[in-house]
C-alpha cells in the first residue's frame, strides 16, 4: 500500500512559536535543521516547510508525530534537484 501525506502551515504561526516558546526549536527541530533555518534570510519560512514536511510523514503513515515518534526523529534536508541522496 501507498500513502501520501500534505500538510501546509502558516509561515506566521512558526514565527510566533519560535519568539514565544523558547523550548520549540529544541523540540521539533534537528541540529542540522536548525542551523540550515538560521543561516537563511527568513528563518522562519524554512522552519515552516520543515514543520509542514514533519506533519506530512506523520499522515502518510497514518498517525500523528506525537503517536509514532518525536519531531526529531524526523530530519528534513536540502538536496539538489534531480539528485539522489545516498
Amino acid at each position: 500500500m501507498t500513502r501520501v501525506g500534505v500538510d501546509m502551515i502558516e509561515i506566521g504561526r512558526i514565527r510566533e512559536a519560535l519568539e514565544r516558546y523558547t523550548g520549540f526549536r529544541d523540540r521539533c527541530f534537528t541540529a542540522a535543521e536548525q542551523a540550515y533555518c538560521d543561516a537563511r534570510k527568513n528563518p522562519a519560512q524554512h522552519y515552516a516547510a520543515r514543520f509542514a514536511g514533519k506533519e506530512a510523514v506523520g499522515k502518510a503513515l497514518g498517525l500523528g508525530v506525537a503517536r509514532l515518534f518525536a519531531w526529531r526523529d524526523i530530519e528534513t534536508r536540502e538536496v539538489e534537484v534531480g539528485r539522489e541522496e545516498a
